[in-house]
């Protein structure tokens, strides 16, 4: 029975370490702040930028737009993990030729033939055996000259296994050619799928906002009845509040620089210049802003920093979904992308029974 109670102590106390361990590693995940820093600058419409994302100490996500290109990456420990670096060493087709060179040289030594191949070739040609009539003996002709044929023989076998050898290089080089060009030419196929599968959604997209525009403008009193509903005020007003604490919470605790900037219309300028008064008395002391209003202009410098926490983010997320009338509205809203003239009559019934639920609330 004491062999039984230790057993269960140990299991126990495995547990609770593991548990341990995970609550540990949750709280690291949830409480390590995601930093990030900015700079960018613009001349005479030129723009470029440049960002780094750090978190917890060995993950970085470098981002810089130069040219009007964006490249990015993602590196864990200094090792870039995506995109996934092109690989620059020799291809496979330089392998296989340096291995068969490799093999033929490997060859030419072992045998003991002396010379390389083409000083062998030079010899075969220097070494002509006598010319005999056809009627004599083998075995009258001399000992050199016989040497001198068997020599010219294995110089001209050697000279055969090097050139199939060179044959099959050039064919193992042309099925890789070919290998990479049908990779590439698949490659550019699929990312023409993608391409148009992406417009295909946006067609699809579009059609379907026409539709719903279209049965919105005939259920004008549903729709009505819709906005009015307690659930979706309370819904708004939840998001509101909290769309507002997630903008504080993400936003850069330190901004300097200056800015000048312009549009072809002036009153273009002025409403730009509007909207970033709103935030101006956040960063006013360190932030120096120039309107031009007589010409299209866009110049200066900035600097940001700033972090986010990941606990903050879903503290967020649960006090929205937790809320059932929040849920409600979800749930009326996610029956609204299937919504057609034929099951018009479907959604109605279930806003009934939304509005039934949402009076025992």
């Amino acid at each position: 029975m004491d062999i039984i109670l230790k057993i269960l102590m140990i299991l126990g106390i495995l547990i609770l370490a593991i548990l341990g361990l995970i609550l540990l590693i949750l709280f690291i995940v949830l409480a390590a702040p995601i930093t990030y820093k900015a700079d960018a600058s613009a001349n005479e419409g030129d723009i470029s930028a440049h960002v780094l994302v750090k978190w917890l100490l060995f993950i970085k996500v470098p981002l810089s737009f130069e040219n009007k290109e964006l490249k990015y990456s993602v590196k864990i420990f200094g090792i870039q993990i995506f995109p996934k670096a092109e690989k620059t060493v020799k291809s496979k087709t330089s392998e296989i030729t340096e291995n068969t060179d490799a093999q033929v040289i490997q060859k030419d030594e072992s045998s003991g033939a002396g010379p390389a191949a083409g000083e062998k070739t030079v010899v075969s040609e220097e070494i002509k055996p006598e010319t005999v009539d056809a009627t004599a003996d083998v075995k009258e002709k001399p000992a050199e000259s016989v040497q001198k044929e068997v020599i010219t023989e294995d110089v001209k076998t050697e000279a055969g296994e090097t050139m199939k050898a060179e044959s099959k290089t050039s064919e193992a080089s042309g099925e890789t050619i070919n290998a990479k060009t049908s990779e590439t030419s698949e490659e550019a196929v699929n990312v023409e799928k993608e391409k148009e599968s992406i417009w295909v959604k946006l067609d699809k997209l579009v059609e379907k906002i026409k539709a719903v525009w279209g049965i919105c403008e005939q259920e004008k009193e549903e729709v009505e009845r819709f906005f009015k509903r307690k659930s979706t005020k309370y819904t708004f007003e939840v998001l509101k509040r909290d769309v507002l604490k997630l903008l504080n919470h993400i936003r850069p605790r330190k901004l300097t620089g200056d800015v000048e900037f312009g549009f072809d219309d002036p009153s273009t300028t002025g409403y730009a210049l509007a909207a970033l008064s709103a935030f101006y008395g956040l960063y006013c002391e360190n932030l120096e802003i120039s309107p031009d209003f007589s010409r299209k202009v866009l110049n200066g410098n900035l600097k940001l920093s700033g972090r986010i926490f990941l606990g903050y983010i879903v503290y967020i997320g649960l006090d929205i979904y937790l809320r059932k009338r929040v849920r409600m509205f979800i749930k009326n809203v996610i029956a609204l992308k299937d919504i057609t003239l034929e099951n018009v009559d479907k959604i109605k019934n279930q806003f009934i029974s939304g509005d039934t639920a949402e009076a025992e609330i």
